[in-house]
């Protein structure tokens, strides 16, 4: 018999949308699967259609992140995929990822490519325009970025159930992967393009004005820096010094666009002093506290210097 697959997809006013994603689903050549909707308080009914689904409503808006626990506490898959609703598969990409999993079962995620497309469903280009195909999590995702979409992979339940997504609404997923490769940090990749990225619209989930987006991923990095500390695991100079790196980007940015808060600051010199002395991290919080453009520019030029330190990166 086919193993179980549960498919979480968090809901918010987009009918449309996930009636095409819920089509898609019905399509799939693989046939065993559970779909799980987590309505985050929208104001426009989810067209729930078949009894496979299982229907939550949040009582508040909680964000992605959450919504995506809620449903993981509901799953019964042997596999579990996170998908957003305004994205959709082909029609194999079920087949092929449980396929991939059982072939290789000391790994715990298969992932597709995909292609972004437009309010027409109409193809715009490939998600990834020189995709590589890494058998790793870590540190591959903090120097070349997710090589996977979410709604593109497909993870093994058991290993990541206990993980739980960030609240934050921008990198919860780089939160999620990182936290899962602390316990397992084994991937295969299925070499086709698979899942359809809708980027059109201005209603997804994610959809916030640049300076806030920006803050909440100064949150995720903050998380990001404490689970590899905590892990004791990953705490290799390449880490060490992306960390820092893409924390003093986020940094510099928030600064210029004149959104840089106390609370941001204090998680910045913070993740700085995880990885860092003391002396760097006094340097990156006085710095902070100067006028806007001589900040930018010495976290600038600060960051320049931690790029050219060298080391040796496999991966």
């Amino acid at each position: 018999m086919q193993p179980l697959v549960s498919i979480v997809i968090p809901y918010y006013n987009r009918p449309l949308k996930m009636e095409r994603c819920l089509d898609a689903i019905a399509n799939q050549t693989y046939t065993h699967y559970e779909i799980i909707i987590v309505d985050d308080c929208s104001e426009k009914p989810c067209p729930v259609k078949n009894e496979k689904i299982t229907y939550i409503k949040n009582k508040t808006n909680l964000g992605p992140g959450l919504s995506r626990n809620a449903g993981m506490k509901k799953a019964k898959g042997r596999y579990i995929v996170f998908l957003d609703s305004d994205d959709y598969w082909h029609v194999d990409f079920l087949d092929k990822t449980v396929t991939a999993l059982q072939n290789t079962p000391n790994t715990v995620m298969a992932y597709a490519s995909g292609f972004n497309i437009d309010v027409k469903g109409d193809f715009v280009n490939k998600r990834r325009k020189k995709p590589s195909t890494p058998t790793t999590i870590l540190p591959n995702i903090l120097y070349r970025g997710r090589q996977w979409g979410t709604g593109g992979c497909l993870w093994n339940r058991k290993i990541v159930q206990d993980i739980r997504w960030a609240s934050s609404r921008n990198w919860e997923d780089y939160v999620f992967d990182v936290s899962v490769a602390t316990l397992n940090n084994q991937v295969v990749p299925v070499k086709e393009n698979l899942v359809y990225y809708d980027i059109s619209g201005t209603d997804k989930l994610s959809n916030q004005d640049k300076g806030k987006t920006l803050l909440e991923k100064n949150k995720s990095l903050s998380l990001i820096s404490d689970v590899l500390i905590e892990s004791k695991k990953f705490k290799t100079h390449a880490i060490k010094k992306q960390i820092t790196v893409l924390t003093l980007i986020n940094l510099a940015i928030l600064i210029e666009l004149g959104v840089c808060d106390g609370p941001s600051l204090k998680r910045s010199v913070k993740n700085v002093r995880s990885w860092r002395n003391p002396v760097f991290s006094n340097y990156v919080y006085l710095v902070g506290q100067m006028p806007q453009k001589i900040a930018v520019k010495l976290i600038v030029r600060l960051k320049r210097s931690v790029n050219r330190e060298r080391f040796t990166f496999i991966g």
